[in-house]
């Protein structure tokens, strides 16, 4: 818990603040640091080494979600007297970051399931500066993560003039786990997506106060990336958002599939109601009728939370968290949602990376065998059109077929999806390709990898990168130059909706494209034509400093006025025609579609159930 310091005197300079109802007083320089939030007064202190920035550390947004809260809508944080001093972040919410990567970077340090606070970062030097705003939506699967990790500290893009805001918000199963007895309490009649309640409550909490530091509320933006790009996207349909922000950035996501999966035969709700009944069986609950287990389930924990259901940041398998479609938070698939153009239509930014797939496939090799059990497992009916443009012919290629279906497929054709409807919605949208391999331990390992254009948005290359011991001496002025473009194009989205800056290359508004006799729309064994035999390769380095991946004239690149075009973020800043459109358009088909059945899913099945059945009896003899 915060500490709440004796009641003082609030400083005031007698011009009061344009906001209706603000007694704040002016933020920024001296002993100014007071501000009068909705709920109380808070005390922040000059963030280090970014002056003039002043950060407000772990203000509450709601009341704490224990005990009888756990697993319901966040509720209104409790007001107080005094000046409550806000200068350390937070608790994270309970997670298990060990078992993802185990780097130290992941660590989201003092972990309590009362984790609802938020922080904020200002330039301002009175409330009517009425800059922009911009709302960091953290990573980590729905799993884990916290807004207090260095690499999301706010102060160095807060210096460009704009207030910054970051926040926890309920993770894995304390965040997003569904079931007939929720669903049944609840006002709304929908359960499982808390986590994403936690983030409405937030931006709630930012029309309400943000005005007090300097911030404007009509011009709000809402960023994040992979869980936070995701976030971000089913923000924009959902009715609890609406209205609450003005343009949106995602990074390394989108609004499609079920976390990285496409529809399968189960929907989200279906497979996170058989979590439910999983972990009830686990924590010694199943003959309980379903009010008594669900007070069993309230009354575990944090850590036998965890323990029974054993949140999986793989991309496939274990118990997934995530938001579901409740009918009521998300009303319908957002995929369908946003191809229907039924969002919060707004300026849009997004992008992917090079080589998003490179962080999930960290943990072991894959054999040709197991690479195409997925295929048929994720892709059904189209399992022959994702082998043709990412084959694997044998063990040895099985790593960079997967890594390029993860990149491609999964995270380049959900942001060319969205900013496709986006347009189609009315709006603008711009589009971004990250290539930069950041001279990391990471980035040496994993080339251009999932999170890499982190540290360059929020300008953090001073903190410990990812993995390294020694903090901002690996990276070099190329990388402090495209840290400067890169910021300057973000903050110039936040401040017109549109990021246009002079002496920088013209960012031009995506328009789709498809690739020259691309895709068939066939049924399965559908030829993709235009292949010339697999993704692209880059042979030779892997890895250098100075290392840009991404344009590579690879079989996927296709020249000319229908490809559509993006802005390369790398050793070069300029728009480029995208790669891989064939992969780009197959991915698209497969989000509009979900899996598509086989006749042979049924036999498949019960072959597996069966198994299952013999595992079972054989642990229990």
């Amino acid at each position: 818990m915060h500490e709440v310091a004796e009641t003082r005197d609030v400083v005031d300079d007698g011009e009061g603040c344009p906001h209706d109802g603000c007694d704040a007083v002016p933020v920024g320089g001296g002993a100014m640091n007071v501000v009068e939030t909705t709920n109380g007064a808070v005390r922040g202190q000059t963030a280090a080494g970014v002056v003039p920035v002043r950060e407000y550390l772990g203000i509450p947004y709601a009341a704490p979600p224990v005990g009888d809260r756990r697993w319901r809508p966040p509720q209104p944080a409790e007001s107080w007297s005094g000046v409550r001093q806000c200068t350390a972040f937070g608790a994270a919410c309970p997670q298990r970051p060990g078992a993802f990567t185990g780097n130290r970077a992941i660590d989201p340090g003092a972990m309590d399931e009362d984790c609802l606070y938020l922080n904020v970062w200002t330039p301002a030097e009175h409330p009517r500066d009425k800059l922009p705003v911009m709302v960091w939506i953290h990573g980590g699967a729905f799993a884990i993560g916290a807004a207090s990790m260095p690499i999301y500290r706010g102060a160095a893009l807060a210096r460009r003039g704009v207030v910054v805001v970051s926040f926890n918000y309920r993770l894995g199963p304390f965040g997003f786990m569904a079931s007939e007895p929720l669903a049944d309490e609840a006002e709304g009649g929908g359960s499982g997506n808390y986590g994403l309640l936690d983030q409405v409550a937030a931006l709630r909490w930012v029309q309400d106060s943000i005005a007090r530091f300097g911030g404007d509320p009509e011009r709000v933006t809402i960023f994040g990336e992979s869980a936070g790009a995701f976030s971000v996207c089913r923000l924009m349909v959902s009715p609890a958002a609406a209205g609450l922000f003005q343009r949106a950035i995602a990074e390394s996501g989108g609004p499609c599939g079920d976390w990285l999966m496409p529809r399968g035969r189960l929907s989200s709700l279906a497979r996170a109601y058989r979590q439910w009944a999983r972990a009830v069986d686990r924590a010694g609950l199943p003959d309980a009728r379903p009010a008594a287990a669900l007070a069993g389930m309230r009354a575990l924990s944090p850590q036998r939370l965890l323990d029974v259901t054993a949140p999986s940041l793989a991309v496939v398998g274990g118990m997934q968290f995530g938001p579901v479609v409740d009918g009521w938070v998300i009303p319908d698939d957002p995929v369908r949602l946003f191809d229907q153009g039924r969002m919060s239509a707004v300026p849009f930014l997004t992008g992917s990376n090079a080589r998003e797939g490179t962080l999930f496939l960290r943990s072991g090799a894959v054999t040709r065998r197991q690479y195409r059990l997925l295929l048929y497992e994720v892709f059904g009916a189209r399992r022959k059109d994702v082998e043709q443009l990412f084959p694997a012919r044998r063990d040895d290629d099985v790593h960079e077929a997967l890594e390029r279906l993860l990149t491609v497929v999964f995270m380049e054709s959900a942001s060319r999806f969205a900013a496709a409807a986006v347009r189609r919605a009315g709006q603008p949208a711009w589009v971004y390709r990250f290539t930069r391999v950041p001279p990391t331990a990471m980035g040496r390992e994993l080339g251009c990898h999932h999170g890499a254009e982190i540290d360059y948005v929020l300008g953090n290359l001073d903190e410990p990168p990812a993995g390294d011991d020694t903090a901002g001496s690996c990276f070099g002025p190329l990388d402090r130059q495209l840290s400067d473009a890169m910021q300057r194009y973000w903050v110039a989205f936040a401040d017109r909706g549109e990021p246009a800056v002079p002496g920088l290359p013209r960012w031009e508004q995506y328009a789709a494209g498809h690739a020259e006799g691309g895709l068939t729309d066939a049924a399965d064994g559908a030829r993709v034509e235009g292949d010339r035999g697999g993704p692209d390769r880059v042979e030779g380095d892997r890895g250098g400093p100075d290392r840009v991946e991404g344009d590579r004239g690879g079989p996927d690149r296709v020249e000319g006025d229908r490809c559509p075009r993006a802005m390369v973020l790398g050793e070069h800043v300029q728009m480029a025609p995208d790669v891989d459109v064939l992969g780009v358009d197959l991915g698209e088909l497969i989000w509009r579609e979900g899996r598509r059945g086989l006749p042979t899913d049924r036999v498949v099945d019960a072959v597996l159930r069966a198994a299952a059945a013999l595992r079972a009896g054989g642990s229990r003899g």
